[in-house]
């Protein structure tokens, strides 16, 4: 797969290429909820989207960038829900400042919601 390309068009960075380890997926009131671990000491938690992306317990992106899984060899996106242990995946990245947002996404009261539903500091990464 060429992630050269997409990285570009994207303005992004591909950031690790390996297989989940294991991923953890609880539905609560209408959300999926949970974490994707991979090889190499990867973590990313989601609460529908993808919220946070640790190497090592290090911060390497934060909603409201831009966190996407593709599948290794085809380049399809593969959301939180469909994500399966063993799969092999791509992580893509896109900082916040290289896409459009909602006024919305300026608002650090909105974020305390997300910090609750993964268990992990937004706000402070985010403002």
């Amino acid at each position: 797969m060429n992630w050269e390309y997409n990285c570009d068009y994207l303005k992004g960075e591909l950031i690790v290429s390996g297989t989940v380890e294991k991923v953890y997926l609880e539905s609560t009131g209408g959300f999926d909820v949970g974490k994707v671990v991979l090889e190499k000491d990867y973590e990313i938690t989601f609460w529908n989207e993808y919220m946070t992306l640790e190497k090592s317990g290090e911060r390497l992106a934060t909603f409201p960038d831009l966190i996407m899984t593709l599948d290794a060899d085809t380049g399809i996106p593969v959301t939180s829900a469909e994500i399966r242990e063993r799969q092999k995946i791509a992580v893509l990245k896109v900082e916040k400042e290289k896409i459009k947002l909602g006024a919305g996404l300026q608002d650090p009261e909105l974020f305390y919601a997300c910090e609750k539903a993964v268990g992990k500091k937004i706000i402070d990464y985010v403002f």
